[in-house]
């Protein structure tokens, strides 16, 4: 084997498996372990090859890989978005610090800590804050991810360091846990001062319950600052068109959002989706009945075949015309007596 060209004992060994076989291999001849144990950039290319062909991203269990194959996989697994077990990170973290030369890549390097992140590798993250890295780093960047994503205990991590910034991007890691419904990263957001609870218009709020987030709107419904009426009670709209009526039905209780604003719109929307609880609720709203127009609310009717909510709207109307005559003749009848 050592009498061969490096170069034609690399191509036999590319079609080799990556296990934990491979450090018998290299101790097969001086040529071998040159290539094996000390040749990361051939490292790289056999695990990509056999990657390749097996379809396999982590190949197998690489405990016992030598230490050229375990910088090769992680490198790639992290530059490729590949996440690997919280413990494999850690344990390539700690391989980070004992072969700083060999790996090529510092323990601060910005982007572990943004993969850390986004996987949710909460023990890996802690790591590499406790040995350096900086969690403000790229306009904090990796509270944003962890905030998107939904690990909240990475998220918590972060906010009790202080160093990164939740009002960045207007508020943008509050907007995207709102938006996807994370309610204990939230929570958390909001007791933090530097967080705008209002900013865009009160844009968090309004995502939370066009999504029928139920437990975010919940907090956000108790919280100073936040505006469920904003935008023409455009949260309102948006649950009624949804049908999140559990949404709808603590909106209405709350009392800040218009049931009848925009002609009727938030009705309109239900009806022609035919969220039947949803229209049940607002026409229970006196300020919906009240409209003295609700020629859009029919015309939006038009649009479903329900005859179940068409039949519910034309009662709820009759009994208002009912109930107003009824008032009306009650008050001739006591002004004549």
């Amino acid at each position: 084997m050592d009498a061969l060209p490096v170069e034609t004992v690399q191509g036999i060994l590319l079609y080799l498996p990556v296990d934990n076989a491979l450090v018998q291999v290299g101790w097969v001849s001086m040529n071998l372990a040159h290539i094996l144990f000390r040749d990361k950039s051939f490292a790289v290319r056999h695990v990509e090859a056999q990657q390749s062909l097996l379809q396999d991203p982590f190949l197998c269990n690489c405990s016992a890989f030598p230490v050229t194959y375990k910088a090769a996989l992680f490198s790639i697994s992290v530059h490729k978005n590949l996440y690997p077990s919280g413990s494999q990170f850690l344990h390539m973290l700690s391989l980070f610090e004992k072969y700083p030369l060999l790996y090529k890549v510092p323990l601060r390097n910005p982007y572990l800590l943004k993969f850390a992140a986004t996987s949710g590798l909460f023990e890996g993250f802690r790591y590499l804050v406790d040995h350096g890295s900086d969690p403000s780093i790229e306009d904090s960047t990796p509270l944003i991810l962890a905030a998107l994503h939904g690990h909240a205990d990475i998220v918590d991590l972060i906010l009790k360091d202080g160093r990164a910034d939740p009002g960045v991007s207007k508020s943008f890691p509050f907007r995207a846990s709102a938006s996807k419904g994370y309610a204990r990263i939230v929570e958390l957001l909001i007791q933090d001062p530097r967080t705008d609870v209002s900013t865009t218009d009160n844009s968090a709020f309004k995502l939370a319950a066009s999504d029928g987030h139920l437990e975010v709107v919940q907090l956000l419904l108790n919280c100073p600052g936040v505006d469920p009426a904003a935008s023409d009670s455009f949260g309102l709209r948006k649950a009624s068109q949804g049908g999140h009526t559990q949404v709808v039905e603590l909106l209405l209780k709350d009392g800040r959002s218009d049931a009848a604003a925009v002609d009727n719109y938030a009705l309109s929307l239900a009806v022609q989706n035919g969220h039947k609880e949803v229209v049940g609720l607002l026409l229970m709203e006196p300020r919906v009945l009240e409209t003295p127009d609700l020629t859009a609310v029919f015309s939006a009717a038009t649009l479903t075949s329900r005859t179940d909510i068409v039949e519910m709207l034309l009662v709820s109307v009759r009994d208002k015309i009912l109930d107003t005559a009824l008032a009306a003749y009650d008050n001739q009848s006591l002004g004549s007596a």
